[in-house]
């Protein structure tokens, strides 16, 4: 069971390690506004971005690790040794 649970939970903070290397190698390079129709709009930071991304990732892995366990009970359940 841990095996079907582990990689998802080494992701979690995967994003937010990325946004700390990408926020201190690319401050020169990075692009910071969005031009349309003669109007700036700023982009979000790498921070939030990543803090989105992380809240993501629990939305959707707490249901899925919530089946996997279900999955894993069900298919691991030992039969009964009452007559």
């Amino acid at each position: 069971m841990l095996g079907a649970i582990l990689p998802q939970a080494l992701l979690l903070p995967l994003p937010l390690l990325l946004a700390l290397v990408l926020s201190r190698l690319m401050p020169r390079h990075r692009v910071t506004k969005y031009l349309a129709s003669k109007r700036a709009v700023p982009f979000a930071s790498l921070w939030r971005r990543a803090l989105a991304q992380t809240l993501d990732l629990v939305l959707v892995g707490a249901p899925m690790a919530t089946m996997q366990i279900q999955l894993f009970a069900r298919i691991h359940r030992f039969p009964d040794s009452s007559p």
